[in-house]
């Protein structure tokens, strides 16, 4: 690494959006926690 730059993340690919909300928080943070691990975070 040859600039703090390059540790930068995009948080624009996905927007929060109420209507793509689930009712249950649990199943929310699931949902969640799922896009997570398949991103890498």
């Amino acid at each position: 690494m040859d600039h703090l730059s390059e540790l930068r993340a995009d948080y624009t690919k996905h927007a929060l959006r109420a209507a793509d909300l689930v009712a249950d928080p649990f199943d929310q943070f699931e949902q969640w926690f799922r896009q997570a691990e398949e991103c890498e975070v």
